[in-house]
C-alpha cells in the first residue's frame, strides 16, 4: 500500500496514455509472453499454454469492463509496456480514493532494459491526480516486482495465501 498525496512527479518522459481498441491485441500478446513468474505457471497440473491465455484474456476483459483503466506505455512512437488499473471511489465510506495495480508488463525484447522502473512511476504520476492510495499484490517469487514497489515506498501491510484446489 502507498499513500501517494504527496509523492512528488517523477523525472521520466515516457507516455503513459490510455490504450486503444486497435492496439488491444497487441497488449494481449504481450501479457500472453511475459507473465511467467505467477501462480498459474508455478502449479505444475496447470498447462502452460492456458495459464499464458489467461493473462490475455484478463487484458481483453479488463478493457471491455473499462477501457480508461488500460494503459499503455510509449517510447518514441512504440508500445513497449502496459499497465491496467482499477480505480475505486470510496469516499462514501472513508473519504478515500483508491486505486488497485491490477497488471502491468513490459514486452520481452524490452525486458531488463529499464522500463519496469519509469513504467511504474509513470502510472504512480497519474494516480496521484486521481486517487489517494494505491495498493497492490504480488506473488513472492516476484522479485524483482518487490524491489521497485520497495524503492517507491510501498508498506506492507498484510499477505495472502492462493490456493489452487485439485481433486
Amino acid at each position: 500500500m502507498l499513500d501517494c498525496r504527496s509523492l512528488k512527479n517523477s523525472a521520466y518522459n515516457l507516455r503513459l496514455r490510455n490504450a486503444k481498441e486497435n492496439e488491444i491485441d497487441l497488449i494481449v500478446k504481450m501479457a500472453e509472453e511475459i507473465f511467467r513468474i505467477n501462480r498459474f505457471h508455478l502449479d505444475y497440473k496447470i498447462n502452460k499454454e492456458k495459464a499464458n491465455k489467461l493473462h490475455g484474456d484478463w487484458v481483453r476483459n479488463r478493457f471491455k469492463e473499462n477501457p480508461e483503466n488500460v494503459y499503455v506505455l510509449e517510447d518514441k512512437g512504440e508500445i513497449i509496456g502496459f499497465y491496467i488499473v482499477i480505480i475505486e471511489d470510496l469516499n462514501k465510506y472513508f473519504g478515500l480514493k483508491l486505486s488497485y495495480l491490477d497488471l502491468a508488463g513490459v514486452a520481452l525484447k524490452y525486458t531488463g532494459k529499464g522500463y519496469d522502473g519509469p513504467l511504474f512511476a509513470t502510472m504512480l504520476d497519474i494516480l496521484k491526480e486521481k486517487v489517494d492510495i494505491v495498493y497492490t499484490d504480488f506473488i513472492v517469487e516476484n522479485l524483482p516486482i518487490f524491489n521497485v514497489y520497495v524503492k517507491f515506498g510501498f508498506r506492507f501491510i498484510d499477505s495472502k495465501l492462493s490456493l489452487h484446489k485439485w481433486f
